[in-house]
């Protein structure tokens, strides 16, 4: 995952017990000696900050927060608090939290912070001789960052005569939520009703299908679908995983295939 570091980074008062949710944020300290070279937090407050979109787990804009977040700190990192690997809370909540209490959080939502990430990872592309990324935890990538990052990195392999650079993200939620970041993503108001009309979308079809503009593809594919490995506990046997909603293990052939199709934004 593209904005997940290590743990140097704690919240005061909290050292030693986990950091709850704070929508004003926490004041930031280090935690020993050691420190990140490119990146640092910052505890001065702003008064107004620009947010991104952020979607729920149902698939659409959340457009409620504009109370609830409004300024922030001036920091490349995120101080909201800590949430656990698994539990239920708001998707929006997951994308600014430190993951598992031990990851500290980059800002990507933040363009200037976005912007480094970019960089490495496209310096971390040639000297590898990469082909592709997998995006591990990719839903916990705010999606314009994540698309915005991926035609990044299309843009600086094709430099490097690669006109065919895979990205794949780990779907660790149903359908809905999932189909923002597959290509040009879709909420449920841009479904298609007839499943091949759908597969057979392409980038030359009507705007009105897709959430962002053309290029802007956040991944090409998933890496790893749970609503596919929830279908799969439970048709051997296995009791769907509590932390994670059974979306399609009752009907998958009515809701699974077909929602995945009529859902499927194009590439």
């Amino acid at each position: 995952m593209i904005i997940s570091m290590g743990d140097l980074i704690g919240f005061e008062g909290y050292l030693n017990t986990s950091t709850p949710f704070n929508n004003k944020e926490h004041n930031a300290l280090w935690k020993s000696e050691r420190r990140y070279n490119d990146f640092s937090f910052g505890n001065n407050e702003l008064a107004k900050c620009e947010y991104p979109r952020f979607y729920g787990d149902d698939g659409m804009e959340v457009t409620n927060l504009t109370t609830e977040l409004v300024g922030c700190r001036d920091s490349e990192f995120d101080q909201y608090g800590e949430i656990a690997a698994f539990g239920n809370y708001p998707e929006w909540q997951r994308q600014i939290s430190k993951f598992a209490f031990v990851q500290d959080r980059l800002r990507e939502w933040r363009p200037d912070v976005l912007s480094k990430i970019e960089h490495f990872a496209c310096i971390t592309l040639g000297m590898l001789d990469l082909d592709g990324y997998r995006m591990d935890k990719g839903l916990m990538i705010t999606v314009d960052a994540q698309a915005h990052w991926s035609d990044s990195m299309r843009q600086c392999a094709r430099k490097l005569g690669k006109d065919n650079f895979y990205i794949s993200g780990e779907i660790v939620s149903g359908n809905s939520f999932g189909t923002v970041y597959i290509g040009r993503g879709r909420t449920p108001k841009q479904y298609v009703e007839n499943t091949t009309q759908a597969i057979l979308l392409t980038n030359a079809s009507d705007d009105k299908y897709f959430i962002r503009d053309v290029g802007k593809n956040a991944f090409d594919g998933a890496a790893f679908h749970y609503t596919v490995y929830r279908f799969l506990t439970r048709m051997l046997g296995y009791v769907c995983p509590a932390y994670t909603p059974c979306r399609s293990c009752a009907n998958t052939i009515k809701y699974g295939w077909n929602l995945r199709g009529r859902g499927r934004p194009s590439y």
